[in-house]
């Protein structure tokens, strides 16, 4: 009987393990799944969005501190009544300078323009799309972009790691959160998702590592969907208040950086090009040569770059060499190669120009401008971006092509053995 017994209750034991066992396994690896479930759900939620406003608050962590605003005030958003058509938003926020002081700031969008006010120094400024997108880089960090753009989540749900995080409350509202690790720059994020809702309650983008790490944190309160107010088109499109200049009014002011004079030589480099090949600026005098040194993380950067590809189309064919050189990258799996291809950018990228930036010519901030002339002595440079600096360079750049009797109209063939020259 013993024995009989026995036999009996081997089958009953062993099919229980593995019956355990795949009861275990989606445990184990649950954390991934689960959070990409979150952000595919708070991706259709805002799909559902025909408008919102809320009221923001930014916080700018590490080094970057002393650098940005915080930013506090309100934002409203509604999605385009067609497909394929734009967003019209407003960000309307006091700004609070690390140094000090405070100054509202409203930039808007009717879906074919951005018009900006500056009320801390009294200055209008209206771009028609896409050029005026760079006008909200000075409030990108109010505007939580996945509700104002076509794409959505796209970004998050395709980042190369995404994990679950513990739940947190904010603001009075339960929240789910994902951090996710972007497959373009490596830059990480952490996103947190009311549960009543699934829309974002917070934000925290992670620039940089070890010590160098700064974080923006954009939380957001008092959702209110569908928002009230919307059909008002002054909203979108703010007039010129009494008092108000306009922007280009006035002469672009450089931003003292401890950049190299103007006049004095340009240091000369060799710096690897993108797709092969080496660049030595010594071997470009008799162009004129432009500069822009920048990063993947760098907001301002990304904003310019529009513009520096602007530059390049305009002098295609003319003794002018456009260059962007990347420099200062925070995360070893950052590829600017990719990051610029992305974004349709074709001008020549060089690589590997740190040490170029910070002991040559003496970068502190990113990004920087340098305009060397025929002659390989500095015409012009600038550190951060505004709406006015392209317009600068162009000026610049006619003026040293007229200087060195060469008109901006003349076509001036480049030489094909020469890097910059290399057909894209």
């Amino acid at each position: 009987m013993h024995r009989g017994s026995e036999e009996q209750s081997m089958p009953t034991r062993f099919p229980a393990l593995p019956l355990l066992l795949a009861l275990l396994a989606p445990v184990a690896g649950a954390g991934e799944p689960s959070a990409r479930d979150l952000l595919a759900a708070a991706d259709a939620a805002i799909a559902e969005l025909r408008s919102l406003r809320y009221d923001v608050e930014t916080e700018v962590r590490g080094p970057l501190a002393a650098h940005l605003p915080a930013l506090r005030g309100t934002v409203t958003i509604v999605a385009p009544a067609e497909p394929g058509g734009r967003h019209r938003l407003r960000v309307d926020v006091e700004a609070a300078a690390p140094g000090g002081g405070t100054g509202r700031r409203v930039v808007a969008s009717d879906g074919t323009a951005v018009t900006s006010l500056d009320y801390a120094a009294r200055q209008y400024l209206r771009m028609p799309l896409p050029a005026g997108e760079a006008l909200l880089n000075a409030v990108s960090a109010a505007l939580v972009r996945p509700l104002a753009a076509p794409d959505r989540l796209s970004r998050e749900r395709k980042a190369v790691r995404v994990t679950e995080l513990p739940e947190e409350t904010i603001a009075g509202v339960p929240c789910r959160g994902v951090e996710v690790e972007y497959a373009t720059d490596g830059g990480t994020a952490r996103w947190f998702f009311a549960v009543s809702d699934r829309l974002p309650r917070r934000v925290e983008r992670r620039l940089g590592a070890g010590e160098q790490t700064s974080a923006i944190v954009t939380t957001l309160t008092r959702i209110e969907t569908p928002a009230a107010g919307v059909d008002d088109a002054e909203c979108f499109a703010p007039r010129r208040p009494e008092g108000f200049s306009e922007a280009g009014d006035r002469k672009p002011t450089r931003r003292d950086a401890g950049l190299l004079p103007v006049g004095s030589e340009a240091p000369d480099f060799t710096l690897p090009r993108a797709g092969g090949g080496e660049v030595r600026l010594r071997d470009l005098r008799g162009r004129v040569v432009v500069l822009d040194f920048w990063a993947t993380w760098c907001g301002p950067c990304r904003a310019a770059m529009p513009a520096v590809q602007r530059l390049h189309e305009r002098y295609r064919g003319r003794p002018v060499a456009v260059f962007g050189v990347n420099c200062f990258e925070r995360s070893a799996n950052a590829d600017p190669v990719a990051f610029m291809r992305e974004r349709g950018l074709t001008y020549p990228l060089l690589l590997g120009g740190s040490a170029v930036a910070a002991e040559r010519y003496k970068v502190t901030g990113i990004p920087a401008f340098y305009l060397i002339g025929p002659d390989g002595r500095i015409l012009y440079s600038a550190a951060g971006f505004s709406e006015a600096l392209e317009a600068e360079i162009v000026r610049q750049i006619d003026a040293a092509l007229a200087a060195a009797s060469q008109p901006a109209t003349a076509s001036a063939p480049l030489r094909p053995a020469d890097p910059a020259a290399a057909p894209e």
